[in-house]
């Protein structure tokens, strides 16, 4: 093992000082027949703040894929999900309300309690500690960024692999300013989004932004309840701008989000086919898949797992996410330094029904909540002078007060599961589906519910600064310490009275409303913990200037994902990455094309896992874990290419090579057996994946895309935009093994149509998204019963969108 990662790494390093070898001839060469010519024709700079600071992206020494808005437009970015489409090392999943982005081989996989993305989500400047708020307040943005590779220096907490900017378009001084967009698509989706801008004075302005979303499901509900994935959303951004002087302005932020509708799953949309053996038994490594729904009660139903966004629940599949967020950035510029200050207060809750047995049979439902109450307070200082050291000096505090629980309500009596004798003689549980004798006969009754509360204190000082050793070197070095202290406490609930009535709105025939809101909550015994984790985080690295329009960059750097509390009271320790990476940023052909590209090498330590323990004296409920269980190493290379051969064509593409293993790494086997074994007996239940692919790491990724402005004279311009990626297969589970989770190769092809008037004031644009209607995991898992589940990506979208702009 140990020789083929050196043998990687030197055939890496070889490759980078050849590509870089060659490119800086091409960049000579391209100096040359530019001459003297300076003029900023052809691609527009694009300007970035991924280190704090405003910079042209061609500036900054390391990877960054950046969105402005006329680019969010033309690959029809609405919200997270379709970045991976346009973005080199990227994929995306999800589950329920929770983003799940990997970048660069590492993955999101468990976000759930207390955990988070490998990836920190950062809007106007504010971190939002939970998955399920990245993927909230896509309206009226500036610009997006994507940086890859750990950015624990200036960004701190949970940026492991990378992390994504959200900036939104703050008011302007100066003149009115207003637009309106309606966009009608498939699934009944109708979408408004209008802002206005006023000036108020001289040195005042506001801006209204305001978004509706109303849609039906796109997930087909045969049974009685209605379909998932509804949209009924919502949402407004009120800010002002101030400038009194020259010297200092402020700007403030309120955003209100209201998501409703239907939620497409909480641990997943559907049922997916588990592996078996030729007796029906459930192996890991089973070669016959069983499409029946193994939940007791379901016998006799429809299952719909063989048939992708398409199911049978009785269950309405409520979802309701609401977020208020106030942020103030305040800016001084003091002569020889600036000072920074973003201050925020966020507000978010979410709650999620499901049907608990994947059914159209009644008495089953679960339940998730989740609420976050943060304050943030970041200063950022920074030097203002001509000196050949510039630097970045701050402070971050932050609060944050997190709940989140699981809930179940079960009124069900089912038949009990059969069992099979192999020819070993050994006895099995057939997970097969049960008779339903009565939904609300109580026989297996069961109201469980859990709410843990976290009290998360983080405290953050970092310095970062950049010396120009001569006008083309300049060396950059950063460090940061990072403390968070964790408290938790764990509730468990009752939907009965001590005398072993049910409480109201509750009855053997359903529950009126939510267990939070009806249960009663006592704290649990020994389930308390508290925990404090401390951790310095660098960064080195270099720019090159070949010359105006070519840099050479390296960096080496280390990120972080917090370490977490357990609901037993138990905690794991922070998982820690570490990478270094050489690239090149280049605009040649007179400004017309951009190719930029990076070599990278990342380790991952710390790495976790989830196990299942019982409680003691209680045998019946299992309390899920996370503990960490290993390591990764991952190799790549990425080349982003944006060109413009004429001024009415441009052509982009993007490429991802990844080399992506597990150094060592366990994960439970869910399942019964093990290639014929029984699970336990192998390895004690883990299946060891030492040497495996990471989940969500394809080995190559391509997208190219292509436009031509056809100018029609009075009648203004049509530009045919067509957009084309394909993936490469890569595993949707920790458990990497059975054969339902594996997401074979595909292709994603992409049309838009596009009329802009001569005066560019109004636009109509005709798309069709996912042409080939490409059925594409997001993620999958094994719940109870062995009940193999998952999430589909949006299937095949077209429709139409209107934009004025006044």
């Amino acid at each position: 093992m140990m020789v083929t990662s050196t043998s990687k790494k030197s055939q890496v390093c070889a490759a980078v000082l050849t590509a870089l070898l060659a490119q800086q001839a091409v960049a000579q060469e391209s100096d040359e027949q530019a001459g003297e010519s300076n003029k900023q024709t052809g691609l527009e700079v694009i300007e970035v703040t991924a280190q704090k600071r405003v910079q042209s992206l061609q500036d900054v020494g390391i990877s960054v894929t950046a969105l402005n808005a006329d680019a969010i437009q033309r690959y029809g970015i609405d919200d997270i999900s379709r970045i991976e489409l346009i973005t080199p090392g990227v994929a995306f999943g999800f589950i329920g309300s929770d983003a799940k982005i990997a970048i660069r081989g590492a993955n999101s996989n468990n976000t759930f309690a207390d955990n988070a993305s490998i990836a920190g989500f950062f809007a106007d400047g504010v971190y939002r500690p939970r998955a399920s708020q990245q993927s909230q307040a896509y309206f009226d943005v500036a610009r997006i960024e994507v940086l890859k590779g750990p950015q624990g220096t200036l960004y701190g907490r949970n940026t492991f692999a990378g992390a994504v900017n959200l900036t939104t378009n703050r008011a302007t001084l100066g003149d009115f300013d207003m637009g309106v967009k309606l966009g009608f698509e498939r699934f009944n989706r109708r979408s408004t989004e209008t802002f206005i801008n006023q000036p108020i004075t001289d040195d005042l302005a506001i801006r209204v932004a305001v978004q509706t979303v109303r849609s039906d499901g796109y997930i087909k509900n045969v049974g009685p309840a209605g379909d998932l994935g509804q949209d009924d959303s919502f949402n407004y951004r009120l800010s002002s701008y101030w400038q009194p002087s020259a010297t200092f302005d402020a700007t403030v932020r309120f955003t209100s989000i209201k998501q409703k509708g239907t939620t497409p799953g909480i641990f997943s949309a559907e049922g997916l086919p588990a592996p078996v053996n030729q007796d029906g038994v459930t192996d890991v490594r089973g070669q016959i898949l069983d499409f029946g729904n193994p939940a007791p009660g379901s016998a006799g139903t429809n299952a719909r797992f063989d048939t992708p966004n398409e199911v049978s629940y009785d269950t309405e599949n409520k979802r309701d996410n609401q977020e208020d967020n106030l942020t103030v950035e305040l800016n001084w510029d003091l002569d020889s330094v600036t000072v920074k200050s973003v201050s925020s207060y966020t507000d978010f809750s979410s709650a999620l029904d499901f049907d608990g047995d994947f059914s159209p049979t009644p008495g089953y439902a679960y339940f998730w909540d989740e609420a976050v109450e943060s304050v943030t307070q970041e200063l950022q200082i920074s030097s203002n002078n001509d000196s050949n050291l510039f630097w970045t000096a701050g402070a971050y505090y932050s609060k944050d007060q997190i709940g989140f629980g699981f809930s179940q309500f079960r009124t069900q009596t089912n038949a009990p599961f059969g069992t099979v004798t192999d020819s070993q003689g050994r006895e099995f549980t057939l997970f097969n589906g049960t008779e339903s004798i009565d939904p609300f006969g109580a026989g297996s009754f069961s109201d469980y519910t859990d709410f843990q509360e976290i009290d998360v204190t983080t405290l953050g000082l970092f310095f970062q600064g950049e010396y120009s050793i001569s006008d083309a070197l300049t060396l950059i070095a950063g460090i940061r310490y990072n403390e968070e202290e964790k408290d938790t406490t764990t509730s468990f609930g009752t939907s009965k009275a001590s005398d072993g009535s049910f409480l109201p709105g509750v009855s053997k025939f359903g529950i009126n409303g939510r267990p939070i809101d009806l249960y009663n909550y006592t704290v649990a015994d020994g389930r308390a913990g508290s925990e404090t984790f401390d951790i310095v985080t660098w960064k080195i690295g270099f720019n090159y200037d070949l010359n105006d329009n070519s840099m050479i960059y390296g960096s080496g750097s280390t990120g972080f994902l917090s370490g977490g509390l357990n609901s037993n009271g138990s905690s794991f320790d922070q998982q820690e990455s570490e990478a270094w990476e050489v690239g090149m940023k280049n605009r040649f052909l007179d400004n017309s094309l951009q190719l930029n590209f990076a070599f990278y090498m990342n380790e991952f330590s710390n790495l976790v896992t989830q196990r299942l323990t019982f409680p003691e004296g209680n045998t019946s409920t299992a309390v899920t874990v996370s503990e960490n269980a290993g390591a990764s190493d991952v190799l790549g290379f990425e080349a982003e290419v944006n060109w413009v051969p004429t001024e009415y064509w441009f052509i982009n593409a993007g490429l991802s090579l990844m080399d992506a293993e597990y150094d060592s790494f366990g994960v439970t086997n869910p399942f019964q057996l093990n290639d014929g074994l029984l699970s336990s007996d192998v390895n004690n239940g883990l299946l060891l994946l030492d040497g495996a692919t990471t989940p969500w790491s394809p080995d190559m990724t391509l997208s190219l895309g292509a436009g031509h402005e056809f100018n029609l004279g009075d009648k203004g311009t049509i530009t045919p935009y067509l957009q084309f990626y394909y993936s490469a297969e890569y595993d949707t589970d920790d458990v990497s093994i059975y054969a339902s989770q594996l997401q074979d190769s595909y292709t994603k092809t992409d049309l838009r149509v596009t009329w802009l008037s001569l005066d560019e004031t109004l636009s109509l644009e005709l798309f069709a998204e996912n042409i080939e209607d490409e059925e594409v995991l997001a993620r999958t898992n094994v719940g109870g019963n062995n009940l193999v589940q998952g999430s589909y990506l949006h299937p095949r979208n077209y429709g139409v969108k209107l934009r004025y702009h006044f």
